[in-house]
């Protein structure tokens, strides 16, 4: 698990991550950007590069495989594939 657990890493939860996070973002100039949008963002990295969205859904842990379809138009189709 990414944010350890509170009986075995005391002091550190997912709210101090978030926090610190957002005060290197706002530092950085990129207030908008939240640990959600890097999740986002590697999805779709990941989509464009052609994993299949089985793989995807694995990766982030959905539970239901439709929460991972909003990255299908991001994969190419077998027509786009052919012209490469």
């Amino acid at each position: 698990m990414f944010f350890p657990d509170r009986t075995t890493y005391e002091g550190f939860y997912r709210y101090d991550f978030k926090k610190g996070f957002a005060a290197v973002c706002k530092e950085a100039g990129l207030d908008w950007v939240t640990p959600h949008t890097l999740r986002h963002t590697f999805a779709s990295q990941l989509a464009i590069a052609g994993v299949s969205l089985y793989k995807i859904s694995k990766w982030l842990g959905h539970s239901n495989f439709s929460t991972t379809q909003i990255y299908a138009h991001l994969q190419a189709s077998d027509e786009e594939i052919n012209l490469i």
